[in-house]
């Protein structure tokens, strides 16, 4: 339903996942399903793997990585996704939350890097943390 919608932002969360209320932040599930389409508004979602933030670390900028993502911390719910995508920034996730969560509250979410698959930009990090802030993806 989200990729017929033919203009504006369209969010989609996965409850079952919410690193806020202790899940591992690395389900597949959705990332699954966006690399299925083409997203011509693009399409964006979170994934704490520090493995691959590790190994991107080493790859020079605009350099393509085939890795297996996600799926790792609780296998029980979720499989790794394997992933052909290019690295295309690499930054420290730390911000200062302020709003109905908390004031002031500093966020520390270790390195991370954006990859990308397609239409897709994977926000990989190497901690869990509060991810459900436009922050992250300014990082």
């Amino acid at each position: 339903m989200a990729h017929e919608l033919p203009a504006g932002l369209t969010v989609i969360s996965d409850a079952a996942d919410a690193t806020t209320s202790g899940a591992p932040g690395d389900s597949t599930w959705l990332l699954r399903e966006l690399l299925k389409y083409r997203w011509p508004r693009g399409a964006a979602v979170t994934v704490v793997a520090p493995e691959v933030v590790a190994k991107c670390e080493t790859l020079p900028l605009g350099s393509t990585i085939s890795t297996p993502l996600g799926g790792r911390r609780d296998a029980r719910f979720s499989q790794p996704v394997d992933v052909a995508a290019t690295v295309e920034r690499r930054f420290d996730a730390r911000f200062v939350l302020s709003g109905h969560l908390g004031k002031n509250l500093p966020i520390e979410m270790g390195r991370a890097v954006v990859l990308r698959a397609g239409d897709v930009q994977i926000v990989v990090t190497e901690r869990t943390e509060e991810f459900g802030r436009a922050t992250l993806f300014k990082g």
